[in-house]
């Protein structure tokens, strides 16, 4: 017998296709967020020095997810539409990029005195995803290694 391992490439995620001044108008809410399922899932060949990859168990909605929802932060925080809404989650870590490394380079780096990894797989975190402020309602999220603390 032969076992076949697929890896799925997509996720689900809520998504905002316009923003939304009225929360109280339920057409308004169900014409401008959907839930998708075929949302491309972020891969570890995408993440950048000192980034993690997190599948997301939780994901706040704060004042800064209303704000940014309905528009009021395009100043901080222009999201290109469709975007996927939450700042803050909490959630497991699948990939770390500076674990990518082999250990001549992470002995290297220690020995420059540079940033080691905070992070293995399976820590679970709680994180943000910085000044990006978009993301944390899908199942995976990539956040920066600075903006994760352990549970």
């Amino acid at each position: 017998t032969t076992t076949t391992t697929t890896t799925t490439t997509t996720m689900k995620a809520i998504q905002v296709h316009n923003f939304i001044p009225d929360f109280s108008d339920a057409a308004s809410l169900s014409s401008s967020m959907t839930m998708t399922q075929d949302l491309e899932k972020p891969s570890k060949d995408e993440l950048k020095k000192d980034q993690l990859l997190i599948k997301v168990l939780a994901c706040s909605i704060s004042p800064g997810d209303v704000l940014t929802v309905n528009g009021n932060m395009i100043f901080l925080h222009p999201p290109t539409m469709p975007f996927v809404p939450g700042m803050d989650i909490c959630g497991i870590v699948v990939e770390d990029q500076l674990q990518q490394q082999t250990q001549q380079q992470k002995q290297q780096k220690q020995d420059d005195d540079t940033l080691l990894p905070l992070f293995k797989k399976g820590d679970v975190v709680v994180a943000s995803n910085g000044m990006n402020a978009v993301g944390g309602m899908a199942e995976y999220m990539i956040v920066p290694q600075s903006e994760a603390v352990l549970k």
